[in-house]
């Protein structure tokens, strides 16, 4: 047999070349790799959402409320084009996660007639929790 026939003749390692057209398993270098640039891009998009909010509020500060309204609709848009990922790590560092889950999880028993509405304001009012 060639080298060639013997290199026909093997199997894909399953999760590399194969995995990746047929939806299986990625490559964990290219995974690395995609979360480094995702989380450099994350990093310049707060750094440009902390300049603009910066320069809202100096032009308010100085009285033009055209040139505010300008830095603030651009603020809000840099705002909006957060990643669900950087989302999620800033709920995490903030710990805001657990706080929306307890919220979900007491709206639910409160809609499936669990929990009396008393025991849903009280919690509400002890963790201090906002209702959006």
């Amino acid at each position: 047999m060639t080298p060639s026939q013997i290199r026909r003749s093997q199997p894909v390692r399953a999760g590399f070349n194969e995995g990746n057209r047929l939806g299986g398993r990625t490559n964990p270098t290219t995974n690395r790799n995609a979360s480094a640039t995702a989380r450099l891009r994350d990093l310049q998009l707060e750094r440009r959402i902390k300049r603009l909010g910066q320069a809202c509020a100096a032009a308010q500060a100085a009285g033009n409320q055209e040139d505010a309204a300008v830095h603030w609709e651009q603020f809000r848009c840099a705002i909006t084009e957060r990643s669900p990922e950087q989302i999620e790590r800033m709920e995490a560092k903030l710990g805001l996660r657990i706080r929306r889950q307890v919220k979900s999880a007491l709206v639910l028993a409160f809609c499936h007639g669990w929990i009396p509405a008393a025991a849903v304001t009280t919690t509400f009012h002890v963790l201090q929790l906002h209702g959006v």
